[in-house]
């Protein structure tokens, strides 16, 4: 099993998640987060990053920078369907 166990929102195989997402398995991990293989509400497959921050000034950072990235168009880039900040 995965884990999480130091964010706040503990994170494991096979959790199902509050929108109805369910996590596979933990696909990399690195020095801000996780990425998870995940399945959404409607069985597609998907990838969920999960990032945690200590200081709020520089998760709103990153959330600028997602939502600049989520402009770009590309066949070789994977588009981006939702951003959730909790």
């Amino acid at each position: 099993m995965n884990v999480l166990g130091n964010s706040p929102m503990p994170l494991w195989d096979g959790k199902l998640l509050e929108r109805g997402y369910q996590l596979s398995r933990l696909r990399g991990q690195g020095a801000f987060g996780q990425v998870w293989e995940a399945f959404s509400p409607n069985g597609r497959q998907v990838a969920l990053k999960f990032m945690r921050y200590l200081h709020t000034h520089k998760a709103t950072d990153e959330l600028r920078r997602i939502m600049r990235i989520r402009e770009l168009e590309h066949p070789n880039l994977i588009q981006m369907e939702h951003i959730w900040a909790e």
